[in-house]
């Protein structure tokens, strides 16, 4: 497996991070994100992403004041899942490294190699992943990935998480 680790915006990644990416090749991403119930700063879930290496599985970027994005792709090249450790990227206002009890209900889906992962309740594909009572990470994930708790860990290993 090949992943695409990219610190910097470029043009490999065409249609997913267009409204994402950073001004500067020498930039990182806005602190600020906005999520969504299918997607994080603009990268949507099912969405065609181009990484330039066609081996390659997943792509990242830094975000200011830290945290990163990341998001993988499957052989057709379709967004499966994206993840979000930038504490700017906040659902229902609680984002990464915010503490876990001001979420309130949701589902248990498993565990991903450091954190425990549910899925936040009403008509969206939006993940919450927490460890030592804050949230580690926010993720947007297909809804296969949703259906199967081994594909989605999978799928989070693949990402490092």
């Amino acid at each position: 497996m090949i992943v695409l680790r990219r610190l910097l915006a470029s043009a490999l990644v065409v249609a997913v991070l267009s409204s994402a990416a950073p001004a500067a090749a020498d930039s990182c991403l806005p602190a600020a994100g906005r999520v969504g119930r299918t997607s994080i700063r603009g990268v949507r879930l099912g969405a065609t992403a181009r990484l330039g290496d066609p081996r390659a599985v997943a792509a990242s970027y830094c975000v200011d004041h830290g945290g990163e994005l990341s998001f993988a792709v499957d052989e057709s090249s379709s967004v499966l899942l994206v993840v979000s450790t930038a504490a700017g990227d906040a659902v229902r206002g609680v984002g990464p490294g915010d503490p876990v009890s001001s979420l309130g209900a949701m589902k248990p889906l498993g565990r991903s190699a450091s954190a425990d992962v549910y899925l936040l309740g009403g008509e969206n594909q939006i993940v919450i992943a927490t460890a030592r009572g804050r949230v580690a990470f926010v993720a947007a994930a297909d809804r296969l990935l949703l259906a199967s708790r081994g594909k989605l860990s999978y799928w989070l290993r693949r990402l490092g998480y």
